[in-house]
């Protein structure tokens, strides 16, 4: 039974729906008539208990029908704690960042071991989690990249700072998002050795400043990403640049920036191994020991002086096995240029100077953006 002039606990179902919980009874709202809210016992098909409340207090009690026994129909304060958790990790899921895994955890820790035995599997409270976040999203599923128009919420940060710092325009077709703070351009225009990468995983090795969501890797899509970074941070000059292997990035940054541009080294040998998989030598790389050793040789050549690279490539080409040649002649073309008539080579693809890590060693500086990805 309800006890008059208690406060008592509103809560939402699983379904969105308002239930009132006290003395270990839950309670579904029947009728609203300001400023009184009426509720009905969730097993209204056998209990016709009621309860009536003013402003979060009970105020007029009804007996539980006699039909059932107190054993059969008593209290059930686990089920009322369990929605209680539940509804307390939607609302954090609504009104904070902190991720799912972390929502769950933190929920769980309040509740005791038997209402945590009495829960849906974990899986399925994570989806409801990320169900009700997306409901407070407001996003339009149906809308285009070009039509999304960004929720207040994502506009900030969790303490009201300016997150999105650039939107090139809905409807715009080669739309641009920047997101990132003052404080994060700050430690930016502080910091000689920038790492730019699509594929960057979230952990403790590293501090991500700018999120760029481009919808293409056009060049003028990378000089209009370059030009707001430098407007809104008009000093930022660093000394040298990590990228990964995209022709429209690496031109950018050459024709707006007096960096040296490197790019991962990790990635040229992910190159080389795509072409090796390409032309179907994967499995000769794979059970053949001494043929694996020379292609990842051509991947050494990052590593010796740049002014030598040509003459280590020459003497490395001439011991390369036959089956390899496809491989070699990538390499050069892409990576060393073609030689002419002449003997004269075309400008490559990717410019030694581009992909080799000499000087990078030397300075003790990373070699790869995977430093940055593990």
């Amino acid at each position: 039974m309800a006890t008059p002039n208690v406060v008592i606990e509103i809560l939402k179902s699983s379904r969105g729906k308002e239930k009132v919980y006290i003395d270990g009874y839950l309670y579904t709202l029947t009728k609203s008539c300001y400023p009184y809210l009426y509720w009905l016992c969730e097993k209204r098909a056998t209990c016709k208990a009621r309860v009536s409340t003013e402003e979060g207090v009970v105020i007029k009690p009804e007996s539980r029908s006699v039909i059932y026994s107190s054993n059969t129909h008593g209290p059930n304060p686990v089920r009322g704690e369990m929605i209680k958790g539940i509804s307390q990790m939607k609302e954090r899921a609504l009104n904070s960042e902190t991720n799912t895994r972390s929502i769950l955890a933190s929920g769980l820790g309040s509740m005791n071991e038997s209402t945590i035995a009495a829960l849906p599997k974990f899986d399925s409270i994570k989806r409801t989690i990320r169900r009700t976040r997306s409901s407070g999203e407001n996003f339009d599923n149906s809308a285009t990249a070009t039509e999304i128009i960004i929720p207040k919420n994502y506009k900030v940060t969790s303490k009201g700072q300016q997150f999105l710092l650039y939107d090139s325009g809905i409807h715009e077709t080669n739309r641009l998002l920047v997101f990132g703070t003052h404080q994060m351009l700050n430690l930016l225009r502080n910091t000689s050795n920038w790492y730019a990468d699509g594929t960057f995983k979230k952990d403790g090795y590293i501090i991500l400043c700018i999120y760029a969501l481009m919808l293409n890797k056009l060049q003028s899509t990378y000089d209009e990403l370059l030009k707001k970074l430098k407007e809104i941070e008009p000093e930022i000059d660093p000394s040298s640049i990590m990228v990964d292997f995209e022709k429209a990035s690496i031109n950018t940054l050459e024709e707006n920036s007096l960096a040296v541009i490197s790019a991962c080294l990790f990635h040229l040998s992910q190159s080389i191994h795509r072409q090796i998989q390409s032309i179907g030598l994967a499995t000769l790389y794979l059970e053949d020991e001494e043929f694996a050793i020379q292609m990842k040789m051509s991947v050494s050549l990052a590593l010796v002086p740049e002014f030598e690279v040509i003459d280590c490539f020459t003497i490395l080409m001439g011991n390369f096995p036959e089956s390899g040649k496809e491989v070699a002649e990538y390499f050069e073309v892409n990576y060393i240029g073609k030689r002419r008539e002449d003997q004269s080579r075309r400008i490559p693809r990717f410019p030694i100077r581009i992909w080799n890590m000499f000087t990078r060693v030397r300075s003790r500086l990373l070699r790869t953006n995977n430093s940055v990805e593990r």
